[in-house]
This record gives structure tokens, sequence and C-alpha cells, in this order.
């Protein structure tokens, strides 16, 4: 392996070929492993938001059954460092991902060739990748990647492989379904960006190392001093922003973007239930809707107990 500060495209494709066939070896670079294992997570996020058990096999660095067309996506990061990354699948791939959107029967829109998407699946295919790249780099930055926010651009469908500028490591996984193996995702990283990344040691190559110590403070004598001793009223200008929650739902994604004019969202609640009164979103109170003039109002029917107000400030 080089010295350099970075990996080259060609240290890493023979480090991942040495390992084909034969899964995710301790020569595989730490950090092309960590960005497999997030993408692998992400997608099996993504999957259960859309109904379906997904799964990303281990990385390769060879080439994969490109085809005639591919789906693809150019992704902006930003964060300490910021660059471009590249995204694309197989066609049948990005058909898998958007089948949730697509009313049974057929496609939507007008009919297209084999490697084509119509424009709705393309819209539809977006709104998967762009919450995969969410779920990506919200496990990156929990490893402690300098990078976290993302811009995903538009979906195209183009001859492979896709266009790349610079030097970028690339690598791609197979795409898993319940019913095997139906495609595979290819992505395109900056160097700069990857020799960023954490190693599994918690250390990064190329990120400033955080050093932590333990604080010292003085010993203070405390002396008493009455006159500044006023209770809660040196509290009571303090603006406090109340809430009233009717109640709430969990969705799927696919249920949201269904949402449109008349469309009923069925909440937690049952007619008639008290509504709950939150002080700075933490429940203080129940009570019930009434009307002052033109204005909605809550009447207070019971305080929180001090065993509820607990289990709400613990999450629980």
């Amino acid at each position: 392996m080089s010295d350099r500060e970075t990996l080259t495209q060609e240290e890493i494709d023979a480090l991942l070929q040495q390992v084909q066939g034969q899964g995710q070896s301790k020569e595989v670079p730490r950090q092309v492993r960590l960005l497999a294992a997030r993408a692998g997570e992400a997608m099996e996020a993504v999957g259960e938001a859309l109904g379906k058990a997904l799964s990303l096999g281990a990385a390769r660095a060879d080439s994969p059954d490109w085809g005639q067309r591919v789906a693809a996506v150019t992704v902006s990061l930003t964060g300490r460092i910021s660059g471009e990354c590249q995204l694309a699948l197989d066609i049948a791939a990005a058909r898998l991902l958007v089948a949730p959107f697509v009313p049974q029967g057929g496609q939507q829109g007008a009919p297209t060739e084999k490697g084509e998407l119509a424009e709705e699946e393309r819209e539809a295919l977006y709104t998967v990748l762009d919450q995969f790249w969410a779920q990506l780099l919200q496990g990156l930055a929990q490893a402690g990647a300098p990078f976290w926010r993302h811009r995903t651009g538009m979906v195209s469908i183009t001859a492979p492989p896709p266009s790349v500028e610079g030097e970028v490591v690339t690598f791609w996984q197979p795409l898993r379904a319940a019913e095997g193996e139906v495609g595979w995702v290819w992505q395109a990283w900056p160097q700069e960006l990857v020799a960023a990344l954490p190693l599994a040691d918690g250390g990064g190559r190329g990120v400033p190392e955080v050093r932590v110590q333990e604080a010292q403070f003085e010993e203070l004598e405390v002396k008493a001093d009455h006159s500044a001793v006023r209770g809660i009223e040196i509290l009571m200008d303090v603006p406090l922003e109340i809430t009233v929650e009717l109640g709430r739902t969990r969705k799927l994604v696919k249920d949201v973007l269904a949402l449109g004019p008349g469309s009923v969202v069925e909440l937690d609640k049952l007619a008639g239930e008290p509504v709950d009164v939150l002080v700075n979103g933490k429940l203080v109170a129940k009570g019930e809707v009434v009307v002052i003039d033109e204005n909605f109002g809550v009447r207070i029917t019971e305080i929180a107990s001090p065993a509820e107000r607990l289990s709400n400030l613990s999450g629980g």
C-alpha cells in the first residue's frame, strides 16, 4: 500500500479484487467498508418505509453488468468539507424501488421503452434516493464523518458508465429483496471525502484529532446573599410556548406522498377524548376544545400527575 495520505483507485481496486467472492476481509480499506455498511443500513431503512425487505451485499470494485441504460443522480455533500458524489442503479432496481408508487396494472403516464422510466417513476425514484442519502449521511455523521448535509439532483437516464471527474473511489453493491438479487447500486466518491472518513477505531485520516480533557474548576466560596434570593419570582417573565395537540399518527412514505385535498388522516385519539396541553413540548394538562368568539380555546379538565410528567420527561 502507498505511504501517501490517500488511497488511489488502483490500490482500492486491487485490495477489493483480492477478496472478491470471499466477502469483506480485513484487507478491504476500512473507509470503503464503512461506506458499504452504512449504505446497507440506509437501504434497509428505505425498504422498511416502502414495506419491502431490501438490503445491499458486499462492496465490489469491478464493474457491474451495466446494461444499456442506468438511472443516475449527482449528490452534493457539505459540512466541514464538501464534494459531489454519484449514484447509479440499473433500471430493474429502479423499478423495484418505485413499485409502491406505481398503480397496479402498469406504469403511470405514457408507455416507455424497456430501458427508460416514465416521468412519474423518475420523480418517485428521486424521493426514494433522497431518503436513502439522508439515511446514509445520518449513519456516517454518527460515525464521525465531517459532512452531514446533502442536496440530491434530479434523476437522469443515461448510457453507462456515468461520467466522473477528478480522482474518485468507485464501488458497487448487489441489491437484494425477498425474491433474491434484483439489481445493483453503484457509487462514486471523491478521494478527499473517502480519506476523511473515520477509521474503525474512531480515528480519521484527514480529520483533525479532537482532544478531550477533564475541565478543572476552582473551588468557590459560597456566601449567603438573601437579597438575591427571590424564588420563582425571577422566572415570571420567561416566555413559554403552549401547544394543544389533537392527536398523532404514523404513516409510510408512500402514504404521505399520496395525501391530497380531501384526504382524511386518522389520529390515535377517539372522538370526544381530551386533547393534550403541552408547555415547551412537555405534557402538563388535558382539556376539551371550546370556541371563544371566533377563536378556538381549551378548557382545562385535568392537570397531569407528577408520574405522567416524569414519564413524559424521560421519553416514556
